[in-house]
């Protein structure tokens, strides 16, 4: 007689956590409940600009000894850790650039349609202040 009611309670017991969930959040990381990977929506990255004797150009990361991959994530580490200044003032120094100003930008947008693009001034650095 314990033996059955032991066996009921054990599988009532074990069986509880499944009749209190209220949605499929835990069976959605694991097995045939899994999510999707996504792609992040919006593409960010970023780019430095000098300007000597009155004219802009822009410095691809390969001007600066960086790859551009390692670039882009140096960048976006110090953007979101405001550090900018101080990482555009380090580039600077090591590439060794002699401009009048030295500006750091962002540009983010959607994957899916490029021409939407948001350019952002990050920071700049002007000779004076070196």
């Amino acid at each position: 007689m314990y033996k059955n009611q032991l066996i009921i309670g054990l599988l009532f017991f074990s069986s509880l956590p499944f009749f209190l969930l209220t949605d499929f959040f835990p069976f959605m990381r694991m097995g045939m409940f899994s999510e999707k990977i996504r792609l992040k929506q919006q593409v960010e990255t970023f780019f430095v600009t000098l300007e000597q004797d009155g004219a802009v150009r822009q410095l691809r990361p390969r001007d600066l000894h960086i790859q551009p991959s390692t670039f882009n994530y140096l960048a976006r580490n110090h953007y979101h850790r405001n550090e900018s200044a101080p990482f555009l003032e380090q580039l600077i120094q090591k590439a060794e650039i002699n401009s009048l100003r030295t500006s750091l930008y962002r540009i983010t947008y959607p994957r899916n349609a490029p021409l939407e693009a948001d350019t952002i001034l990050v920071t700049s650095v002007h000779a004076a202040f070196r």
